[in-house]
């Protein structure tokens, strides 16, 4: 089932911004990231989902008592092919942002063939995790090369997306965006 502001989504000329976060530590992760991007993109329009119960619960407190710059919380779609193509068609967002490490594939791969940038930002890649993903590099390889950039909490999480086969260009460290507070990823390009 849709939202009513999905549904109610007019505004064309307003920048659509779509940023997803897990659960609670990465919504948490994310405040301090959202009010840098609201700032630096202050025409846009800020939709942010999350997966899980405490997620939802931690992001509507956060974003709903005192800085409107979020425009709704939601629960992101099920990773099923109808539900996740019915939700970007109707917020037909201009750029997608993860945080840290929502991975899901089905997501991925459809937001990738409408040519939105996607980023993931906050990024971080476990020792074990990482050799888990060189496994079964002839799938996550490519699956990690659908996003325009990936900004790391370090450079060994640079390094390791790196080893998966990562162009050099598409990876930056930024730092952890808990105390880190400035959204350097975004280029010229995203700033119109």
């Amino acid at each position: 089932v849709l939202p009513d502001f999905i549904r109610n989504i007019n505004d064309k000329s307003k920048k659509m911004i779509w940023v997803h976060a897990l659960s609670v530590g990465e919504v948490i992760s994310a405040v301090p990231f959202i009010k840098v991007l609201k700032e630096k993109q202050s025409n846009g329009m800020i939709l942010f989902s999350t997966s899980t119960k405490t997620g939802y619960e931690v992001a509507k407190s956060s974003f709903d008592t005192s800085y409107d710059i979020v425009e709704s919380v939601f629960y992101a779609p099920f990773d099923l092919f109808f539900s996740v193509s019915r939700f970007i068609n109707k917020i037909n967002p201009d750029m997608v942002i993860i945080i840290e490490s929502d991975i899901w594939p089905n997501f991925i791969y459809q937001v990738s063939n409408r040519n939105i940038p996607l980023y993931l930002v906050n990024a971080r890649l476990s020792e074990n995790s990482y050799k888990g993903y060189q496994r079964y590099s002839f799938f996550f390889k490519p699956l990690f090369s659908l996003f325009y950039k990936i900004c790391t909490q370090s450079n060994i999480d640079k390094n390791r997306f790196s080893g998966l086969g990562v162009p050099c260009d598409a990876i930056v460290t930024t730092g952890n965006i808990k105390f880190d507070q400035e959204a350097e990823f975004l280029d010229n390009r995203e700033k119109r």
